[in-house]
């Protein structure tokens, strides 16, 4: 079932390279005409969409490159220019976001633009060439919790800015949601906790079904703290399920229902992966369309819900009131209904150690496509147990230059000296 993702507004830096003679003689084709060819840099920092008004403020570009020589060349456009146009010359350069940016909204209703909570998640310079002829995209991308998307592609060359929402962050709630109830058998307002920091964390000490899962649950909200690896990771986290529980002590639900899993849909098989591996994307570009297999790479399970007393509250079934009860983890449960709930965590965020069976994911020709899974750059974080030593698990990975790389997952701890919070990324 595929996560929600919002297309909203366009905020982008376009370079063009040009073909024409410099000289005006469209036959010149001499080493000194190749050499001074221009190409323009267009730089759109307002955008609408969907009645949305977008403005990158306060923003300072500073381009270097051998043809600049020792001069940079800084650009300083106002916010409120639709497209600010500066020209170079063809050759490789380095473009380079300033501290003091700053992201602004303006809604139908509202007077003036607003500052919007974001982080820079890109690396910072990046670099592009302008060419003849020649496409390219360079992406700076933010992460901000203010529910939004912002990208565009215009133009032959793209230096554009990418906004992403927490709807990212719904492979670890659900995750999160699947370690809960496998871990006490319900879920509800009471797992959880806040700290005296803010932090999410667990209300209980053990799991009665399943201790294993209390690693995993500790691992997961260890994201919360990883702010260079998953910047908004507390808002997406700890803030969506603050904001659930606030809603949810005024649904008048006060009994949440316990979970049994009866089965699980689509387990990671050999002959599972064996059918996948040909319907896998090629790593190289980005694809214009995402090949349906990405959103079918997941671990269901079907769960019979109930109550030993059936309670007066206001959802019509167990599995309503579940899913309610379960609202504090975004794409935990993909379907409700009567007494059954169904979920899908990703594989690359399973629990499962198949020793001494073969790990299917292991299968030459098999990775996880993990960067085509939503917005790019996709995911860059699954579990610890994808990543076992000596056999860690191939992924996909998306980097600035606008192409899907196959990597490894590795061990990521927050303390490399023990392993209380791990995961396993996919990074360089």
């Amino acid at each position: 079932m595929s996560r929600l993702s919002f297309w909203a507004g366009v905020l982008c830096m376009a370079v063009v390279g040009c073909s024409g003679s410099p000289n005006g003689d469209p036959s010149s084709n001499d080493e000194n005409a190749i050499t001074n060819a221009v190409g323009t840099v267009d730089i759109p920092l307002t955008a609408v969409n969907n009645g949305i008004q977008y403005q990158l403020a306060a923003a300072r570009f500073t381009i270097t490159g051998a043809a600049l020589g020792k001069k940079p060349k800084v650009v300083i456009p106002p916010a409120d220019e639709p497209v600010h146009t500066e020209t170079l010359t063809v050759g490789s350069y380095s473009i380079l976001l300033e501290d003091g940016w700053q992201l602004q909204a303006k809604g139908p209703g509202d007077l003036a633009f607003a500052p919007v909570d974001a982080a820079l998640t890109t690396g910072n310079p990046l670099s592009f060439t302008i060419s003849r002829d020649v496409a390219t995209d360079v992406v700076f991308r933010f992460a901000t919790a203010a529910g939004v998307v912002v990208a565009i592609d215009r133009g032959q060359v793209n230096i554009r800015i990418d906004v992403s929402d927490c709807s990212a962050y719904d492979q670890f709630t659900a995750a999160l949601g699947t370690f809960t109830v496998d871990c006490l058998g319900t879920i509800g307002p009471d797992s959880y906790i806040l700290d005296a920091a803010g932090y999410l964390r667990r209300n209980f000490d053990k799991c009665p079904l399943d201790d294993s899962k209390l690693q995993s649950i500790n691992d997961l909200l260890g994201l919360q703290y990883r702010k260079q690896l998953l910047p908004i990771g507390k808002q997406c986290i700890e803030g969506r399920w603050t904001q659930w529980k606030r809603g949810f002590e005024k649904s008048g639900i006060t009994q949440c229902p316990l979970w049994k899993k009866l089965r699980p849909i689509t387990p990671p098989t050999q002959d599972m992966i064996s059918k996948a591996i040909p319907q896998l994307p090629k790593p190289g570009p980005d694809p214009r369309d995402r090949p349906p297999i990405i959103q079918q790479l997941k671990e269901g399970a079907f769960y019979v819900v109930g109550f030993p007393t059936p309670p007066m509250q206001q959802c019509a079934t167990p599995a309503a009131c579940a899913a309610q009860c379960a609202g504090g983890f975004p794409g935990f449960v993909v379907g409700a209904d009567g007494e059954a709930v169904v979920t899908d965590p990703a594989y690359w965020l399973l629990d499962t150690v198949f020793t001494p069976n073969p790990d299917p994911f292991l299968t030459p020709g098999y990775f996880h496509p993990m960067s085509y899974y939503g917005p790019v750059p996709g995911a860059i974080v699954g579990h610890r147990n994808r990543a076992p030593f000596g056999g860690e698990e191939a992924c996909s990975y998306y980097a600035s230059d606008g192409m899907h790389y196959l990597l490894r997952l590795k061990l990521n701890c927050m303390d490399v000296t023990d392993y209380v919070s791990c995961v396993s990324v996919c990074l360089p």
